[in-house]
């Protein structure tokens, strides 16, 4: 989760029985004269982004992601830490796309300055793809960025995973399954984990056994899910029914307002972590639908706590597990 800078050392032979007596002497210092310590080149990535990444291939499609890094060098001899963020969309739109406004803006926004490798994924999406190809992508991410922890200078122990509505869904999955879960897919980089260290859920859906709470995610199981699921897929695709104790910790967010995914499945999830002994903390947003504004309110009123202030609770989450 960090690509440490290389330091050139000189070394000087200072007596034959510690170089060889073959070796030559070198150019003598003059004593008393103080040394100046060579200074690390900064890591030309500082501040840059890599774009459109292919990460797996799935079903004949190159998946792709951007990486953000960080505007400030990791800790001598250490590594940063990464956070992995879905997309929302239904399952069937959306894109990783960093633009005013976005999460993903704010997201790199508030962890590069913090030492944080930030990543947004692109998944495959319905209806031309079915449910569980968008998990199995988001998985292999991980697995993608495990693999290749040294090319980003990454620590492969400190990596996150959020998301936004069905891309919290997404990261909640990626927290709370394993292999058993049939959900690592074909996409590449077989036999690596796919199992991260934190997860923050904003607005995430979680039940799929419950009846859909709105047109909105009525719309979005039609298209994204095979024709009539069985009761079978449903269970093993509601995140709640693979929480055990190993789980990493998790961190949900919920608009008390929201008019499209049903609040009580937050709380619901929470109090099976909570139960369950998985370090978890849940905030009600109070006056917020699907999401949280920039300004100080909704049609319900104040927004309680302000997207700046969440912001901050996040960052202070992320900071707790992920970093040294």
């Amino acid at each position: 989760m960090r690509l440490p800078t290389r330091l050139l050392l000189l070394f000087a032979c200072v007596a034959a029985t510690s170089c060889g007596s073959s070796a030559e002497s070198t150019a003598p210092v003059t004593p008393g004269t103080p040394t100046t310590p060579s200074t690390p080149t900064p890591d030309p990535r500082l501040g840059t982004s890599q774009l459109n990444v292919v990460y797996c291939t799935a079903g004949g499609v190159p998946l792709r992601l951007d990486v953000y890094y960080p505007t400030v060098a990791p800790p001598a001899g250490g590594r940063w830490p990464l956070i992995v963020y879905d997309h929302g969309g239904e399952l069937i739109e959306g894109d990783k796309g960093k633009f005013p406004g976005s999460p993903v803006e704010a997201w790199v926004n508030a962890l590069a300055p913090r030492g944080y490798v930030f990543a947004s994924v692109n998944y495959r999406l319905g209806p031309a793809f079915k449910f569980p190809a968008m998990i199995e992508d988001a998985k292999c991410a991980i697995r993608y960025f495990r693999a290749n922890a040294t090319t980003y200078n990454i620590d492969p122990a400190r990596i996150g995973a959020t998301g936004t509505s069905s891309g919290a869904y997404l990261a909640t999955l990626i927290g709370v399954t394993d292999a058993t879960a049939g959900y690592e897919g074909t996409g590449g980089w077989p036999g690596v984990s796919s199992r991260v260290a934190a997860v923050v859920s904003e607005y995430g859906v979680s039940d799929v056994e419950a009846p859909p709470f709105s047109q909105l995610e009525a719309d979005g199981r039609l298209l994204a899910y095979p024709p009539s699921p069985s009761a079978d897929f449903l269970r093993n695709a509601t995140a709640k029914n693979h929480v055990t104790a190993d789980d990493p910790p998790f961190y949900l967010l919920h608009g008390d307002h929201d008019p499209f995914v049903n609040p009580q499945v937050s709380r619901d999830l929470y109090a099976k972590f909570q139960a369950i002994g998985v370090p978890s903390q849940l905030t009600m947003v109070v006056n917020a639908g699907h999401g949280w504004p920039p300004g100080a309110g909704t049609q319900f009123g104040l927004v309680n706590p302000t997207w700046q202030q969440i912001l901050v609770s996040e960052m202070a989450f992320f900071d707790k597990y992920l970093k040294p």
